[in-house]
Formats: C-alpha cells, sequence, structure tokens
C-alpha cells in the first residue's frame, strides 16, 4: 500500500470529478458574464444612451470594461477573475447608461409638457399672477 498517495476507492474519483466541475464553472464564469455585459451594452444602445452624455459616458465605460475583460479572459485563473470584475462593471455601467437615458427621457417630457402649459396659458390671455388669483378667488368661494 502507497501511504505517500492512499487510494480511497470511488469517493476519490468523485471528489476529483467535482473538482474539475468546479474549475469547468470558474472558467467559464467569464463567459457567462461576458454574454450577460454585452447583453446589457446592447440594451443600453438600443435605448439611446449615446445621445444623452451622462448616459454615453457610462455607455463608453461599459465599452471600455468589456474590451478589457477580453484581453484578461484567456489568461490564467486571476486574469480571469479580473475579467469577470471588469465585466460586472461594464454590466452596471450599461445599467446606469440606461437609467440616465430614461431619466433624461422623462426630464425632455416634462419640460415638453411645462412648455404646453405656458403656451396655453398665453392663448387664454392667462398669466401667472391671474392664475394665482383665480385658484384664491375660487378657494374662496368653495368654503
Amino acid at each position: 500500500m502507497n501511504h505517500l498517495f492512499p487510494s480511497y476507492g470511488l469517493g476519490s474519483g468523485l471528489g476529483v470529478l467535482a473538482f474539475a466541475a468546479l474549475l469547468v464553472g470558474c472558467a467559464s464564469a467569464p463567459t457567462k458574464q461576458l454574454g450577460e455585459s454585452q447583453a446589457a451594452y446592447r440594451a443600453a444602445d438600443e435605448v439611446g444612451a449615446g445621445n444623452h452624455p451622462e448616459a454615453a459616458y457610462h455607455l463608453k465605460l461599459a465599452e471600455d470594461q468589456i474590451a478589457a475583460a477580453k484581453e484578461l479572459m484567456d489568461g490564467n485563473r486571476r486574469e480571469k477573475r479580473m475579467a469577470k470584475r471588469h465585466l460586472q462593471r461594464a454590466e452596471l455601467d450599461a445599467e446606469l447608461a440606461i437609467a440616465y437615458t430614461r431619466t433624461a427621457g422623462a426630464e425632455e417630457r416634462a419640460k415638453a409638457a411645462w412648455h404646453e402649459v405656458n403656451e396655453l396659458k398665453k392663448q387664454s390671455g392667462m398669466d401667472d399672477s391671474r392664475v394665482r388669483e383665480g385658484m384664491i378667488e375660487g378657494e374662496g368661494q368653495n368654503r
């Protein structure tokens, strides 16, 4: 019996198999994360993130993080972990770009609505002071 490398029978084979599966899982993690990061980037691009300054900045950061990760993905374990972190940051930057784009869109719609309200006031001959007076008079009549 070899005491330096003892044989543990079937359990040893299962342990090696589990360890190999773990290594394969670790190796594929950056690949899976790459797909998720690229999908988030495409989504940000499709909602028009490039058309809004803050969103475009985060879209560019996501693009740069994905490029950096691609260079590290075929490296050693440490480089693969770094690649995964780059990809996670890329996904978050893409999500931020989407959020900034939606916020900018909401702001644009609010400004347009405000402009439309002001135009309607002008057309009806009301200014802010008359509107306030009307509100105060209306409040007095309701009491």
